[in-house]
């Protein structure tokens, strides 16, 4: 029988960050992608959201002698007013087929919440607008607005700047001034087909192309300071050339972000006495170290696993454990020209042999490296670690790719120092220093400051004891995604089934805004 000490907690804590390693990974993409985040997928909210902003402030305004206060009750009138809001975006990029609607659904706020009013709305052609205080509208999205400068704060308060407030009146004048959709927004009630088709081409996310004059101004304020200030001003700079950087890309063939990220770390390895622009550079060290950073997460996922299994044990004892397994999956056998793995042996062979061009032209698989049997997944981070570290040695070295003395540097010294000892003792010294020291003192951390428990294991005397909580290694969502989306949405690119594309007068077009 095995009873954990956490089990039956109604909240499992998924701890995306469990290591404490991403933030130096997220710290170089945010340099290249503004004021885009994880969370922000689609570029009409950035419209929507201070629009709405202005249409309460105004109603608010009016009934209070121009003297409103944002309390907790005024508060609570915003929440059901974007909650309505987050609803009409749904029914109006699933139903406009009238206007062009292509329905596509990616980031669409409140798919999931509102499915029952969707399947009503199909059904009968009406369905009550949501009355409870729940969107998603403002918090993935004031972020964005405010760094593209559409809202500014005063007193905590979120505030329409003069670029916002041409968003606004923009609206405001496709609109018209008896518009139907935004009464029910206010003030509830139920929402018909004939409502939506009137101006439902006006609350889509894939619907801007019947805007123009508002597609025109997010265009302006995606690419065009809204200050000098040098910092904004670097700020655009720096999206302006990952724009521009994969614009070329995608003019040879369409791709993913994770598509483009992976060339950029492709070319740059295999190019390494070239000197690189400067987004180039970035983009390959982000790739680099979100691979590291995997690996990494996998080997705790590792621990996890045999610790599960084994209730509590040694390190010497879980890679005991892991050494029975001596055949490598069909996968590992091409990435290391060997059918099974000698635990004793040491590491440098393997940074000589096939494993140095590795993850190069297919990328890393993280879908088929966690169902893999767990001695495989442990022989798999290990390969991936040396062919990351050989593949960008000559660019570290030459300082195109710079030491941030964090866990890929720690790690990729523990590969050269154990290079000639046995793979055994390499793992131990990886996963003391690499996985479990860093894992214990973020958790506890993150604890003390009153986070919830995230933990898969603790010390016991020398033993590590589970807490029966497994590990999902991944990737965080890529800001780059979002910044291709909300060009598409924009019109500058186009989506394919096998990735973006550059729209195209898109070229002419970016270039009229300064993007080269």
């Amino acid at each position: 029988m095995r009873i954990f000490w956490n089990a039956g907690q109604k909240e499992i804590i998924k701890g995306l960050d469990i290591l404490g390693l991403r933030q130096i990974d997220q710290e170089i993409e945010k340099g290249w992608v503004s004021n885009i985040t994880t969370i922000s997928f689609r570029v009409r909210y950035l419209s929507l959201l201070p629009w709405i902003l202005a249409e309460f402030y105004y109603r608010e305004l009016s009934v209070s002698a121009n003297a409103a206060v944002f309390d907790e009750a005024a508060n609570a009138r915003l929440a059901k007013v974007l909650a309505r809001l987050e609803f009409v975006v749904v029914l109006a990029s699933t139903h406009g087929s009238e206007w062009g609607e292509s329905g596509v659904l990616t980031g669409v706020l409140g798919t999931d919440v509102h499915d029952g009013r969707l399947a009503a709305f199909s059904e009968v052609g009406e369905a009550d607008l949501p009355e409870e205080e729940r969107s998603g509208i403002y918090g993935n999205y004031v972020v964005p607005c405010q760094g593209f400068g559409l809202i500014t704060f005063s007193g905590g308060i979120p505030q329409i700047t003069p670029r916002g407030k041409n968003l606004v009146l923009a609206r405001n004048r496709a609109l018209g001034k008896q518009s139907k959709l935004l009464q029910l927004i206010f003030d509830g009630g139920k929402i018909t087909t004939s409502a939506l088709e009137n101006e439902g081409r006006h609350f889509s996310v894939n619907g801007l192309s019947a805007s123009q004059e508002e597609q025109k101004l997010l265009v302006e304020a995606f690419l065009i300071p809204y200050t000098d200030d040098p910092s904004v001003v670097d700020s655009y700079s720096r999206l302006g050339r990952t724009i521009s950087w994969a614009m070329g890309l995608l003019r040879v063939s369409p791709a993913f972000s994770q598509g483009l990220i992976r060339r950029a770390y492709q070319y740059a390895v295999t190019n390494p006495s070239i000197k690189l622009e400067e987004v180039e550079k970035a983009w390959a060290e982000y790739e680099l170290r979100r691979r590291v950073h995997f690996s990494l997460e996998l080997l705790l996922d590792v621990l996890a696993t045999v610790l599960a299994e084994q209730d509590h044990a040694t390190i010497p004892r879980i890679i005991a454990t892991l050494a029975e397994e001596n055949e490598l999956s069909n996968t590992l056998q091409e990435i290391l020209g060997v059918k099974t793995v000698q635990w004793g042996n040491t590491i440098d062979s393997l940074k000589h042999g096939g494993v140095a061009d590795a993850f190069l032209e297919s990328g890393v698989n993280l879908r088929r490296a966690r169902s893999m049997t767990v001695g495989n997944r442990c022989v798999f981070a290990i390969a991936l670690l040396i062919a990351s570290a050989k593949q960008s040695a000559l660019l570290r070295n030459s300082g195109q790719i710079p030491d941030r003395s964090g866990y890929m540097e720690r790690v990729f010294a523990i590969l050269d120092d154990y290079a000639h000892r046995p793979l055994f003792d390499l793992i131990q010294e990886v996963f003391l220093h690499s996985v479990i020291e860093p894992h214990l003192k973020t958790t506890l951390r993150k604890m003390a400051q009153g986070q919830q428990c995230s933990l898969r294991f603790y010390p016991e005397g020398n033993s590590l004891r589970s807490t029966g909580m497994g590990v999902a290694a991944g990737h965080s969502g890529d800001r780059l995604g979002n910044v291709l989306g909300m060009l598409a949405d924009l019109g500058i690119f186009s989506r394919m089934k096998n990735g973006f594309s550059p729209a195209p007068d898109a070229a002419v077009s970016l270039k009229s805004y300064g993007v080269v």
